[in-house]
């Protein structure tokens, strides 16, 4: 009787035996799988770190050109103060004391731009 109650103990362990190898190998594929996705994941994140980076990069190129553009604005704005005032009539005088142009420049900008010039053959 021992012997029976022993080999049905036997038989019970072998069988839970066999169900937790069976459930470690399931979860040994799981692993293995989610080990691929954190993979692709961290290749995935490195190729948009990558891009993200190019990306700041070209916008701060882009940024810079922008800050050039306003400053050659600024640099030209007398200028572009004058051409208007010329298409209207202004003369030398006029465009010195309103522009801030020198003599020479308001000459220049009244000759380039359809002015007739004050000093010198026309």
């Amino acid at each position: 009787m021992a012997l029976l109650v022993l080999a049905s103990a036997l038989v019970i362990c072998f069988r839970r035996v066999t169900l937790l190898r069976g459930e470690v190998d399931t979860l040994t594929r799981r692993l293995s799988g989610q080990s691929d996705d954190i993979a692709g994941l961290c290749s995935a994140a490195l190729s948009v770190d990558q891009r993200l980076g190019h990306d700041e990069k070209r916008l701060g190129e882009l940024f810079d050109w922008m800050e050039s553009q306003r400053t050659q604005e600024k640099l030209n704005q007398p200028y572009h103060s004058a051409i208007s005032l010329i298409k209207r009539g202004a003369d030398e005088a006029q465009l010195v004391s309103e522009c801030g142009v020198s003599r020479e420049e308001a000459a220049l900008l009244l000759r380039l731009h359809g002015g007739a010039s004050t000093d010198g053959p026309g």
